[in-house]
This record gives C-alpha cells, structure tokens and sequence, in this order.
C-alpha cells in the first residue's frame, strides 16, 4: 500500500496509532491461566525458565503495577467487558457447566467494539478458553464477535481427550466455531499454537490489497490444571516434558515446570512466526495472566501474600507486558509501575485504534494508552479488587486499592490457611534476590494475628511500602480506614445481584449426554 502523510497526520490528531503506511495495527493477546506471579523466570524467582516470554517482556514494556481478578471468569469478563464484576453479575466463582448465565447479552465487548465500524473494521479470531458462559448460543464466541473461535466454553478440562467431568457427569468440550470436534491424545497448547500459526499464516497468504487487520485472542488452557479423579493422577504435560525437571522433587511443581516450558516454546514460535511472516513490525503483543496461582497446586506467588480465588496481592497482582512492532521505541526495555487494571484494556485499545467505545459512561476500564506509548501518568488512581454478597458475614465483603492504601475485610481475611492467606516460598528460593523480598527485608513464611487479625474485620495496608502486607494499620489511620470503608460501601451500592444467587443450576437439562456427549448450548436447542 502506498505511504500517505495524510495517514500519519491523522493518528497525531486522533490520538490513535495508525502506522505510516496508512493500517491500524494488528492486535496479539496472549492469557495465561492460573500462572503465579513469580513463575515466570523474568522475576528470577522460579526453579524453572521461560526464556521466550522473558525475552518479550524484556524488549517490550513490564506492566510491574497490574492488576487482574482474583479468578478465572471474573478476570475474562472484565477484560472482553472493560466493567468490574459487580457490574455485571460475575463477581461470584466461575460459571459451571451447569449454570444457565453468562456474561450478559447488553454487554459490547472487545471483538465487537473492534468490528464496529468500515474504518475500524478488525479480523476476529479466537483459540482457546471461554468461560463467560455458553448456556445458550447467544452467548458464545461466535455471536459475540468473533470471526472464528477454536476452543472449549469451560474450564478445567483434560489437556489430551479434552472431556470435562462435573457433578457425576462427563463430556467433551472443543469447538470449531459451532461445531463440536474430537481431537483425541492432541496436547491443547500445541494444538491451539498450531491453530493460531495457522490464522498468521493464512492472513499472510490472503493478497487482498485492503484487507483488515486482526484480532487475535489467545487464552491458553495452560497452565491450569483439569478437573481430575486423583486416583487417576491425569497426565497435564507431554512426558517428554516432565522428566526435564527430575531436578523438581515436588510432583505438582514438576508438573507445573512442564505445562509452563510447553506454553513458553509455543509462545515463542508464535512470535518467531510474527517476524518471519513481516507481521511483527504492525503487531501490538499484550500477554497477561488472568488471576494468582493457587498455592495449594504449587503455583508461586511468593512473596507476595495469599493465593489464587483471595484478594490479597498474591490473587489479584498480575503478570503483565506489551511488546510488539508497534510499541513506542522509548518504552522498550521499560517497567512502569503506573496502576492498571484489566478493565483497562477494552479502552486503552479502542483508543489505539481509534474508536469510541460504546457505552463509554457505563465503563470502569480507563484508557492506559498515553501511558503505555508515552509514559504518562497512569490516569487511574483507584482500583476496586472485588466485592462478593455470597456467604458474607460483615457489614461487606470484598477488597479496594486506593492510591499506595489498600483495604480488605470480610471473608478475604476469615482464613487462617497459609496456602489462602499467608507466604509460600519454594524450598529452594533463592531469598537474597530482590523479587523474593519486600523491600529489602527477609519475608516471613506464616501469618499471624499481629499481622492481620483474622475475625473478618477490615485490614488497611500501604501497597507502596509494603507490598507484601505484612503490617495491618488500620488501627494508626484510623480516618483513613473510615474512608476506604466508605469507598467500597459506595460501590456496593452500584452492584447488580449476583447471577448466580438468580439462575440455579440446571444439571438435567444441561447433561452433555443430551447432546452426542458434548457440554453444549441447552437453553436453545430442542432434545
């Protein structure tokens, strides 16, 4: 295509990134699922590596202040949604199989909003995990934007047959757009790396002088691990993978090691393909993770506090970086510790693409475009963790990030579990180095009653000094307690009902053996 200034000018007066060959530029998000926060090698915390994603993170821009949910449907809905779950009904678990609801219809999300336009018009494919629901067609990928979808609708399914057991009941779950597909003893991320390689590849060999850019989602199933009869001890790597790590004696940390080498080699093909092809140079790369790891599985979080499914840093800081052709020189090799949030995203890329999102009043996500491509201030100042009316005993439960202050009460802090509430460290980890510390002291392995006393009541920490929320002071800043307090009391009266309080499961209608043995749409099929 034939240079234009005109283009050039209009992305400085738009505010957009439109490439001085006159494109917008194509759009690669990578999720990771139920990844610590310190089991990528580029903290330098992990007994194992991840040579690719370093390499990405390390030329690209480290997002050191990032936020996700403390789960996995939570953090997929307010990143396709731009809106915090207690907007949209998802602020309560994941969504089962049986469940009839999901990420609600009114909600535009983030394919849609790329497709809405003739000047703004992207190429939509998605590969890999859903998980906002799937009860009835409506509701799934291919009704929601996107052009193609290869994956599975739930979560926690077998890696290799890729069936899903729930509640005495079994059933496949893999999908080629609509259509259920058997991909027996195919390991999932090499088979959603071949798909995506795939899509690259053809969008190459496509000559249309005009063709659109893409939008390529790409949520692994790795590195979470399948619902499983632990008698049956499932395979969740290729073994030739797992004897790399006999230096691992722990079998769920070996394991995790091999899941994690897997998705780094195809992550790294992946971008290799991206180069190789010449999409690199009008390519953004955004990779996040979607929530904490569990500790309970040997996932690392260490040192910060706490575990996948709490608020505490250790559920909810994420693993986060852009990288890409397209990203601003002078921020490569950068780290921001700007806040950000993973609503952010559906404004930060309609901005960069220039859209208006549309329904931009009714949004939590704040545009962190300016400061991703120029380093300006972050524009956010507040982040709402979650706040969750099921079970809850207190006057509120849930968790907000104020500036440096955050502030957790309920039942995020009922829990005297070390794997829920406290610091896990690896047996071999390497304590002297600064991504194990918390601001240069030595972390503490329990909690304890000095450091958040564990009756439900509100904890108050300052996040900049104490990222790993050692000391409660909610007794010293007294005001400032009140006021988060206040805070979280103010959105807890802008929350929707949860919709799993209004939408019982529906086991007997939803039973994949209804459907040829695949958990399918119910709500609109007849049987």
């Amino acid at each position: 295509m034939k240079i234009t200034w005109l283009a050039c000018v209009y992305s400085l007066l738009c505010g957009c990134y439109i490439s001085c060959n006159g494109r917008l530029p194509n759009i690669f998000f990578i999720l990771a699922d139920d990844l610590g926060w310190n089991d990528l090698s580029y903290h330098n915390g992990s007994d194992f590596v991840t040579p690719n994603i370093d390499t990405l993170a390390s030329t690209g821009l480290i997002l050191n202040n990032y936020y996700v949910q403390h789960i996995c449907s939570p953090t997929r809905s307010a990143l396709m949604s731009g809106r915090y779950p207690i907007h949209t009904g998802l602020q309560h678990g994941v969504i089962a199989p049986d469940a009839p609801y999901g990420l609600p219809l009114n909600e535009v999300i983030l394919p849609q909003e790329l497709k809405r336009s003739s000047s703004v018009n992207y190429t939509t494919h998605m590969i890999g995990k859903w998980h906002i629901g799937f009860f009835e067609t409506p509701y799934t990928p291919n009704i929601r934007g996107f052009d193609t979808f290869y994956g599975y609708y739930l979560g926690e399914e077998d890696y290799f047959y890729h069936n899903r057991s729930y509640d005495g009941v079994s059933g496949y779950d893999l999908r080629n757009n609509l259509a259920p597909i058997y991909e027996a003893n195919n390991y999932s991320t090499f088979l959603y790396g071949n798909i995506t390689k795939r899509i690259l590849e053809d969008y190459v060999n496509d000559t249309s002088e005009n063709k659109n850019p893409f939008f390529i989602y790409l949520p692994f199933q790795a590195v979470h691990g399948p619902n499983q009869d632990k008698k049956k001890k499932k395979k969740k790597a290729p073994q030739q993978y797992v004897e790399r790590f006999s230096n691992i004696t722990n079998s769920d940390r070996q394991m995790l090691a091999a899941m994690a080498t897997v998705m780094d080699e195809v992550v790294g093909q992946l971008i290799e393909t991206l180069h190789e092809t010449n999409l690199w140079d009008n390519t953004l790369v955004i990779f996040s993770t979607d929530n904490g790891g569990p500790q309970s599985s040997q996932r690392n979080n260490y040192p910060l506090r706490g575990s996948k499914a709490t608020l505490w840093e250790g559920g909810v800081r994420g693993d986060g970086f852009v990288t890409g052709g397209v990203l601003n020189p002078s921020r490569r090799g950068q780290v921001s510790n700007e806040l950000m949030h993973v609503t952010d995203w559906l404004p930060t890329l309609c901005e960069w693409v220039g859209v208006a999102p549309t329904n931009p009043e009714i949004l939590d996500g704040q545009s962190q475009y300016e400061m991703i491509q120029y380093g300006k201030p972050s524009p956010r100042i507040e982040i709402l963790h979650n706040i969750d009316p099921v079970d809850c005993e207190e006057i509120i439960c849930g968790g907000l990030r104020y500036q440096q202050w955050k502030f957790v009460i309920g039942t995020e802090v009922m829990s005297t579990s070390v794997d829920d509430s406290g610091w896990v460290p690896l047996s071999d980890a390497n304590e002297t180095h600064p991504t194990v510390q918390c601001n240069g002291k030595q972390p503490v392995f329990n909690a304890s009653s000095e450091l958040c006393p564990f009756n439900g009541k509100g904890c108050l920490f300052d996040i900049i000094n104490d990222p790993c929320e050692y000391k409660d002071l909610s007794l010293e800043y007294p005001d400032i307690y009140d006021f988060m307090l206040q805070r979280l009391i103010l959105y807890n009266r802008s929350m929707v009902t949860p919709l799993f309080l209004l939408y019982p499961s529906q086991p007997d209608q939803a039973n994949p053996a209804l459907f040829g043995n695949f958990w399918s749409p119910w709500v609109d099929q007849q049987v």
